[in-house]
């Protein structure tokens, strides 16, 4: 008796003349499939992109009309439960579509040259941009600086601007400009630099 439960079980059964290995049923394979699958599997889908928000492709952004600095706009956008982050820009249609929400606003966008001058980035470390307003953008990327930026404060700098913000009233072009409050000197009143941003999410 005790030799048939372990076979039904799977145990290698020997010591008699011959031995064998009875497989785990079907039931007991797909049980443990399951157990093995990758926690990704079991993840709700992210929640549909509705109004006031608008949906590009696989992109949700949304408008927040409450005035932060740059790294709070950030902070604000991270703390939401579905996984958001300052927008990024990847193409004219998400830009036209974030141009149409925002009216004739400043709004953050989630890209900065703080940590080189020059070497522009979006929030993901991906570069979009190398240089001052001479600079390009680089290959493949899309980008929609104003005429002239981004300039660092102007010609020559008089302060920092280190983050992307894109201007309404410039028909939805891009603009470098202070991630905070200006300490420097030659700061010209743009101090506390805050405004509107735009929170970017995966959609379903």
């Amino acid at each position: 008796m005790l030799a048939i439960v372990a076979a039904a079980c799977g145990v290698q059964i020997s010591g008699g003349p011959s031995s064998h290995e009875v497989e785990p049923d079907a039931g007991a394979r797909d049980a443990s499939s399951l157990i093995d699958a990758p926690l990704d599997a079991f993840v709700a889908p992210p929640p549909p992109c509705s109004a006031p928000s608008v949906q590009t492709g696989s992109n949700c952004f949304t408008l927040h009309a409450d005035l932060l600095d740059f790294t709070d706009a950030q902070a604000s956008c991270a703390a939401a439960s579905t996984g958001e982050h300052l927008a990024i820009v990847r193409t004219s249609t998400d830009n036209a579509a974030i141009g149409g929400m925002i009216g004739s606003a400043i709004v953050f966008l989630g890209g900065s040259d703080a940590g080189t001058e020059g070497t522009w980035l979006w929030d993901d470390s991906t570069p979009f941009w190398l240089g001052g307003s001479n600079g390009a953008a680089v290959a493949g990327a899309f980008a929609d600086f104003n005429p002239g930026e981004p300039n660092n404060g102007g010609t020559p700098s008089t302060h920092e601007e280190d983050c992307l913000a894109m201007r309404g009233d410039k028909v939805d072009a891009w603009d470098d400009r202070p991630c905070g409050p200006e300490t420097g000197a030659g700061g010209i009143g743009q101090t506390p630099v805050t405004y509107a941003y735009v929170c970017e999410r995966a959609a379903p």
